[in-house]
């Protein structure tokens, strides 16, 4: 996951704010003992209606046999300074290589993994939703753990769609 890497060591002032380079949006890392994991998207409001429309409906990725709604998860959001152009969106880091990352290592699950991967793409074109982006570095695995909290192999991944910085909506017909 492009992410991780910086959430290894702690940090040593404890809490930090750290902007990462990438087309799209602009994006802040936050760190630290209480916001560890945590991801701000500056996107375009228009944008964020499209990714809650994905993430808010529940029933419907339930329907395509979810456990879990398979979209990279809002915590918050909150206005920008530059008003009506952009609003901050808070976003958990899904703790998993991409599928991409994983593909290189193994095959895995691979059928699974692309079974799942499908059924998002479908979905979000049901929906209507152009994710404006969607590569195997945009898809992450999160995978059930063992008692001890490690990840357990011996069931597929969950996979997630993420990085909706560019997503936008078709008009219904």
């Amino acid at each position: 996951m492009l992410f991780k890497h910086l959430y290894i060591k702690k940090h040593p002032q404890g809490f930090f704010r750290k902007q990462f380079e990438k087309t799209g949006s602009g994006t802040t890392l936050l760190g630290g003992e209480l916001k560890e994991r945590v991801i701000v998207r500056s996107i375009e409001p228009q944008t964020l209606m499209s990714w809650k429309a994905a993430f808010e409906n529940r029933e419907f990725w339930k329907a395509k046999g979810f456990e879990i709604v398979p979209v990279e998860p809002i915590v918050g959001i909150k206005p920008s300074k530059k008003g009506i152009k952009e609003v901050h969106v808070f976003t958990r880091v899904i703790p998993g290589p991409s599928v991409a990352k994983w593909e290189e290592a193994t095959l895995l699950w691979k059928q699974e993994i692309e079974k799942q991967k499908k059924t998002i793409i479908d979905g979000l074109a049901e929906l209507k939703i152009e994710h404006g982006h969607l590569h195997d570095n945009n898809f992450v695995l999160y995978f059930h753990r063992t008692p001890d909290g490690k990840a357990d192999l011996s069931k597929p991944p969950m996979v997630y769609v993420i990085d909706f910085d560019q997503a936008i909506s078709s008009p219904s017909k």
